[in-house]
């Protein structure tokens, strides 16, 4: 056998395990050694009940207490804080609105869907959701559906697509029929 097809042999017999060195865990892992701080993102929200898609931009924040924060600058300034219990509304000159994980199972997968993905907590995602990862390193999509019933009436998916321990985009599709999708900014 000539040097060639030993080379090749080789390559194919290594294929089973380069591709099963890729998957959840790898994924979680990448995930939460994504350093904190701040991502510039464009949002469109699709919705049956508007003429146009309303557009958003802002900072998608990260920060190391496991806080996530989405700063919008345009069409308004408005600032949403998510921590592992609530999402904190802030506008100029307004007094903070809460939601809690309290006000239903929706609210809780929500929460738990952003940041658990972010955090690359693999429990806390499989707590809320059924999983489905598709691709490889270089390219991946893990879909989020919600397991209970209640979720289910806010939620239809969460798509979560990236690279690597990088994201680059979230789609949250909604019951209702509403689609919203967030592009961030890259490494």
């Amino acid at each position: 056998m000539g040097r060639w097809s030993l080379l090749l042999l080789g390559v194919l017999y290594s294929l089973p395990l380069l591709a099963s060195e890729w998957g959840l865990e790898p994924l979680m892992r990448a995930l939460a050694a994504t350093p904190s701080g701040a991502i510039p993102f464009r949002e469109e929200r699709h919705s049956p009940f508007l003429a146009a898609p309303l557009v958003s931009r802002g900072q998608l924040i990260r920060e190391a207490d496991g806080r996530l924060g989405k700063r919008l600058s345009e069409p308004e300034p408005v600032t949403f804080w998510i921590d592992s219990e609530s999402v904190q509304v802030e506008r100029p000159g307004e007094p903070p609105q809460q939601l809690t994980a309290t006000d239903g199972a929706g609210v809780a997968a929500l929460i738990a869907g952003f940041r658990a993905t972010l955090a690359g907590d693999r429990a806390t995602l499989e707590r809320h959701y059924e999983l489905q990862l598709a691709g490889g390193q270089e390219g991946w999509r893990l879909t989020l559906v919600p397991r209970d019933g209640d979720a289910r009436q806010l939620i239809d998916r969460l798509t979560v697509e990236g690279r690597g321990g990088w994201i680059t985009s979230f789609t949250l599709e909604e019951a209702s029929g509403e689609v919203s999708r967030m592009e961030l900014g890259g490494p």
